[in-house]
């Protein structure tokens, strides 16, 4: 049995839920068997609205520990209720709709996850078996709504991420993130003008998916450098509540070198790629200029004692040591080079501070210091990070439900999309199968849609809407799901849409204003641990 396969005559129950069940039945063993405690923790989570919405399957699994798995009996019916009619009741009318059996089951599992951490946590801080059912009839309400922003999950699988509050009627909404049954790919475009909270919106999304999941791990580009200022209390919220590690290019270096083959490409291919990158930003390098750049970088990667990649200064010298030998005088190749050697952004050589693959790593890195180099320099992160990401095994997949691995996410990314960006276009086309999300944080839909010739709105499955204007109907429904008759209003809505108000595409089932929503935001999490 797959630790996700739901059997139609049982329930599964993940592990962390019956450990909590089973102490919360240690403690007070009045409660009856262990089903009469899965009953009560179904029964709270059922008894305070906890259900999600789009989350069918929202297990914790322990891949390494047995799942349980209980006869439906023990949920759906006891010697007092032998009534096995009164659950599946409950959790259709919960859930406002009709469901199949296989359904049912799946939420009773939900639904027991959900409720035995408010019963274990409960459980935990009274004495007698009438204090228990005193608090959790008094106080479990506000302890359940906590509870129910956000589902941890050890495995990474069935992310469900609080992107916010319906103004209509202050309900929450998820986004199910890793769900291929309800979005293709968990790519993501955050469109806004400046002082909206998008950023904000983004940064909390990331602290949920670390909640969730602390495996998964993130890159964060700072194009400005306000994201993490010295001494404010975003960067203080960054390293407390995120755990990530700030880097300032140019006043230390990325902890990875610039130059190593990790993928699948021989020398050549690899120096043609990086060369054609470098070149789209220094115009300068003519033909001649950037095929020296190919050959130098080509025989240094197939050079076994840079096997394990190199840094500016040795592509430097080779550089300077391949003009000499043509007997060329230097030029703006040179130039650019010993510029970016001088700049120290990456390591020099491979070190142990550069050892570990940058996509295993949290990192946010300030681009602001570099000014007119900072974008070739994020650029070959971006590359580091692709060839990284190639070499990943394709990501589990049970069901329609994916696991992730790691979110790139790009702040005021309209910079990185006004020239031919072949990383980046190709992580968010094949990131998908490899577990790795792309967030693209920028001011206007146009910008999507790159001059350079990627338009990277047919890749990007969700769409977060603040305050910005739309100026064609074209700009909406490409990222929208709205009937032309009704453009025009959603337009205008989001035209006038307040700071920290925010439109989800695939919210739009109704009209505008009821799709509304009030965007968590990060700085509201205070810091602590």
């Amino acid at each position: 049995m797959s630790s996700r396969t739901m059997m139609v005559d049982r329930v599964e129950v993940s592990y962390s839920a019956y450990e909590r069940c089973s102490s919360t039945h240690q403690r007070f063993p009045e409660l009856g068997t262990i089903g009469a405690v899965y009953r009560i923790a179904a029964l709270i989570s059922l008894n305070r609205g906890g259900y999600i919405e789009k989350r069918p399957d929202d297990m914790e699994i322990n891949r390494n520990r047995p799942v349980r798995v209980v006869g439906p009996f023990e949920i759906f019916s006891s010697e007092r209720n032998p009534n096995p009619i009164l659950f599946p009741t409950l959790i259709q009318l919960v859930a406002n709709r009709s469901m199949t059996i296989e359904e049912i089951y799946r939420q009773a599992a939900f639904h027991i996850h959900l409720g035995s951490s408010l019963l274990k946590d409960t459980a935990d801080k009274v004495d007698t078996i009438e204090e228990l059912y005193k608090v959790l009839l008094d106080e479990a309400p506000e302890s359940l709504a906590a509870a129910s922003s956000g589902l941890p999950s050890d495995s990474g699988e069935g992310l469900s991420i609080r992107i916010g509050d319906k103004l209509a009627d202050n309900t929450a909404v998820h986004w199910p993130l890793t769900d291929t049954s309800v979005i293709e790919n968990p790519h993501a475009c955050i469109v806004g003008v400046s002082g909206q909270g998008k950023t904000q919106f983004a940064l909390d999304i990331l602290y949920q998916i670390q909640e969730q999941n602390p495996d998964v791990t993130f890159t964060i580009l700072d194009y400005k450098g306000d994201l993490s200022e010295h001494g404010s209390s975003n960067r203080l919220m960054l390293e407390s509540r995120l755990g990530c590690e700030i880097i300032t290019a140019g006043a230390e270096p990325i902890p990875t070198v610039p130059f190593r083959n990790t993928s699948t490409h021989n020398a050549n291919q690899y120096a043609l790629g990086v060369a054609d990158l470098l070149g789209e930003f220094y115009r300068r390098l003519g033909t001649q200029q950037r095929q020296a750049l190919r050959e130098c970088i080509a025989e240094l990667i197939s050079d076994s004692e840079h096997s394990e990649g190199f840094g500016f200064s040795v592509l430097e010298d080779r550089v300077r040591e391949y003009y000499e030998d043509a007997g060329k005088k230097e030029d703006g190749l040179i130039e650019v080079i010993s510029r970016l050697s001088v700049l120290r952004a990456f390591e020099d050589a491979p070190s142990k501070s550069a050892a570990a693959p940058t996509i295993t790593q949290d990192l946010l890195v300030r681009l602001n210091e570099l000014v007119a180099d900072s974008l070739p320099v994020a650029f070959l992160l971006i590359r580091r990070l692709y060839d990284e990401m190639r070499q990943l095994p394709e990501i589990e997949r049970q069901g329609s439900v994916t696991n992730l691995r790691h979110v790139i996410f790009i702040d005021e990314a309209h910079h990185y999309l006004s020239v031919n960006n072949s990383p980046l276009a190709r992580i968010i086309r094949e990131g998908r199968s490899k577990g790795v999300a792309v967030f693209l944080a920028t001011q206007s839909v146009s910008d999507l849609a790159s001059s350079a010739g990627s338009d990277y709105r047919e890749f990007l499955s969700n769409s977060f809407f603040f305050k910005t204007n739309l100026n064609s109907s074209s700009e909406i429904r490409a990222l929208m799901p709205v009937a032309e008759r009704n453009v025009r209003q959603v337009a205008d809505r989001i035209a006038t849409l307040e700071p920290g108000q925010m439109l989800f595409s695939r919210n739009l089932q109704r009209n505008a204003r009821e799709a509304i929503l009030q965007a968590v935001q990060f700085y509201k999490r205070g810091l602590g641990s």
